[in-house]
């Protein structure tokens, strides 16, 4: 079984975890699509058709939804974004998910940015066979690095592939060597930015190389 774990950005990755979905289902592999209630709420608030609308009626719209549902409220406190919304605490609501699967069952992380970050907290723990992440980020570009984001990594012992892009803003060609990673990661290099806008002979490319390091090298 393959959990996909997305991105912030998710509504940037539509298309993108929609390929992901078709090509694994094609190829007789159980797909599933984890959304912490965060992601969901700010999903349902910003669907695409208002993002281009002027602010007063954006923020009506949301208001509406929101008043229809009231249990949607908490992921937008203050307290969501201060504690619920922490790196710790979606690293655990995701680990819950994974334990709740089933130790019997064989699953696999297929991640994207942010969802990388996250399954490289857990993946151990969680008993994951192996995972990959297109786009992992290693830093913010406004920020700078940040230890929080890799210092773990040097650790992972789940086999852990990452499809880089050279010209990611969140960790080009220029992080090797930068950031230590464990024997059991692998990197390897598409001539793409983070949101991975690469033509369809090298997405083929990529989704081949996701499927041999799930099923044909995990022996």
């Amino acid at each position: 079984m393959i959990v996909i774990v997305g991105r912030d950005l998710f509504f940037k990755d539509k298309s993108l975890v929609a390929r992901l979905i078709v090509y694994f289902r094609d190829k007789g592999v159980t797909v599933a699509h984890y959304e912490g209630g965060d992601t969901v709420t700010r999903e349902r608030l910003n669907p695409i058709f208002i993002r281009q609308w002027p602010r007063p009626l954006h923020v009506a719209f949301k208001t509406l939804l929101l008043l229809g549902q009231p249990t949607r409220w908490r992921h937008l406190s203050l307290r969501s974004l201060q504690v619920v919304y922490t790196i710790p605490q979606r690293a655990r609501a995701l680990a819950e998910v994974l334990r709740s699967l089933g130790q019997e069952r064989e699953v696999f992380l297929l991640t994207r940015s942010m969802g990388g970050r996250l399954a490289s907290l857990v993946a151990d723990e969680a008993g994951v066979r192996r995972m990959a992440c297109i786009g992992y980020p290693f830093q913010n570009p406004e920020e700078g690095p940040n230890p929080d984001r890799y210092a773990h990594l040097k650790d992972v012992r789940t086999p852990f592939l990452i499809i880089q892009g050279t010209r990611d803003e969140y960790g080009g060609s220029e992080i090797v060597g930068k950031y230590p990673l464990s024997p059991h990661t692998q990197l390897e290099w598409v001539d793409a930015d983070h949101d991975f806008e690469i033509p369809d002979a090298e997405w083929a490319r990529v989704l081949e190389r996701i499927h041999a390091f799930f099923f044909d090298e995990a022996g």
